[in-house]
Parts: structure tokens; C-alpha cells; sequence
């Protein structure tokens, strides 16, 4: 009595910790899904540090049980994979790879370790298509596109017969001269982004128009070209050689933001 009421746990906005303290505005449910997603990353890190120590059993261990507080984390099914492939165990690395594309097919990483298992099984065709769609997403980094296109050749050298040749046909994928080109395009884009981070605007402009030189490079990356050559000569004070650019990139994309900012 004579003490002003302060309300119970939920009104004030606080809700019981089942470890002991308190965590503010979440309720039950909540905080045990992020006690659990704790845990998973405890366990995947874990499971990176054994894995690069060598001990592949530890390593998978450590991200099944990453698995079981987080199902479906494609970057642990990756992992996991991998560490199986080390081991020799194919078949159980190839069902991982799948499970990472199942959770994120725009993953490159994914189809990756898929074409990866499915090569060590001898199905090269399958490994082949795993290779490109793995090289098509846009989330593959510059820096892996040339060993991709050696993965994407190893495939298809052993998926056809000795003498095998492929028939020519209208419309008929790009060679891999073509798709080394364009890895070297991405690698060039790359190095053009790390210029122009730096503030070496000059030296960016030239690994763009070493870019632009391939026989082979891809929408996409015309459109990124374009842009970061926009970016490149607005800050040389080029602002007539920047819209130029900017318009160029337009018209192979007319909802690209970036080159609209520029322009």
C-alpha cells in the first residue's frame, strides 16, 4: 500500500529469460529463436575452425549440431559438404549441395560444391550444368570466375567420349574461349573497383576500357562498366564523358538506379 503500481513484466515491456536475466521487447518465442541462431553460429564457427585445422569429423559435427539450432543454413550445408568431400564421402556431400541450393539457388557457392560432388561420383554431364549455373549467378565473385571456367572445361572433356565432337547448332552455347573472356572481364571489373576505391580514377578507367575490349562480356557486366566509367569521370570532373557513359548503361537496363544517380 502507498506504492504506485509499476505494472507486470509484459506491460512494461520486458520478458522473462529462461538462462536467467531479462531481454527487453521481445517476447518468449523470439528470444528463443535468437538463443538458437546463437548457437548456430557458435557451432559453424567452431566447425570452420576445425575444418581448417584438418579434422573433418570435428568439423562436421560441429555443423550438424549448427544445423539442428538452425535448419535450412545453406552456408553450414556448404560447409558440411565440403568437409564430406574431404573425407571421400561422396554421396552424402552431394545430398548437402543440394540441400544449399534448396535453401538458396542464388547462391553461387551451392552449385558449386554440387558440380564439385557430382564430378567425384563420375557424373559429369550433371556436374557440367551444375558448373554453369554456378558461374550464371550474380553472386559469384570475380576472383573465382577463371577456375570455374577450368571446372566448366574438366567437366565437359569428361562428360563427352574420347573424339566426341559436339554438333554445331544455331544458337549454340559460347565457347569457353568466349566464357574466359568474360571471366577476365569480371576480374578486370573488379580491379577497376578496387582503383576506384582508392581514389585512382585514372587507373579504373583503364581496366574498364580493358574490359570493354572482350570479345565476351556479358549484359550484366556492360551495364556495371558503363556505370562505374560514369562514376569514374564524374569524379575527373567529366561530366559530359560521365553522361555519355550513364546513357550507355541505360540502354541496356533503364531501371538501373545507379546509372539514374549518376546521370
Amino acid at each position: 500500500e502507498g506504492r504506485e503500481r509499476r505494472g507486470s513484466d509484459s506491460e512494461r515491456g520486458w520478458t522473462p529469460n529462461p538462462r536467467g536475466g531479462r531481454l527487453f521487447g521481445m517476447s518468449a518465442a523470439e528470444e528463443y529463436e535468437k538463443e538458437e541462431r546463437d548457437h548456430a553460429e557458435m557451432f559453424k564457427e567452431s566447425g570452420n575452425f576445425a575444418f581448417n585445422a584438418g579434422h573433418w569429423e570435428a568439423a562436421i559435427t560441429y555443423y550438424s549440431k549448427a544445423l539442428e539450432s538452425r535448419p535450412g543454413w545453406g552456408i553450414v550445408y556448404s560447409n558440411r559438404s565440403h568437409a564430406l568431400s574431404k573425407l571421400g564421402r561422396f554421396q552424402q556431400a552431394l545430398e548437402d549441395a543440394e540441400r544449399c541450393v534448396a535453401a538458396d539457388s542464388r547462391w553461387w557457392k551451392g552449385f558449386y560444391r554440387l558440380g564439385e560432388a557430382l564430378m567425384r561420383l563420375e557424373r559429369f554431364e550433371e556436374a557440367h550444368s551444375a558448373f554453369r549455373r554456378s558461374f550464371a549467378c550474380r553472386s559469384c565473385p570475380s576472383d573465382r570466375c577463371p577456375e570455374l571456367i577450368k571446372k566448366l572445361a574438366e567437366a565437359r572433356q569428361k562428360a563427352d567420349p574420347p573424339g566426341h565432337v559436339a554438333p554445331a547448332r544455331a544458337g549454340a552455347e559460347v565457347g569457353y574461349a568466349g566464357l574466359a573472356a568474360g571471366a577476365v572481364g569480371y576480374a578486370e571489373l573488379a580491379a577497376a573497383g578496387d582503383a576506384m576505391r582508392q581514389g585512382r580514377w585514372g587507373e579504373a578507367l583503364r581496366a574498364l576500357d580493358a574490359c570493354a575490349g572482350r570479345d565476351c562480356v556479358a549484359d550484366m557486366q556492360k551495364v556495371k562498366m558503363h556505370t562505374m566509367r560514369a562514376a569514374a569521370h564524374m569524379h575527373m570532373g567529366d561530366s559530359r564523358s560521365a553522361l555519355r557513359a550513364a546513357d550507355s548503361a541505360l540502354a541496356l537496363d533503364p531501371l538501373s538506379l545507379t546509372a539514374r544517380v549518376v546521370r
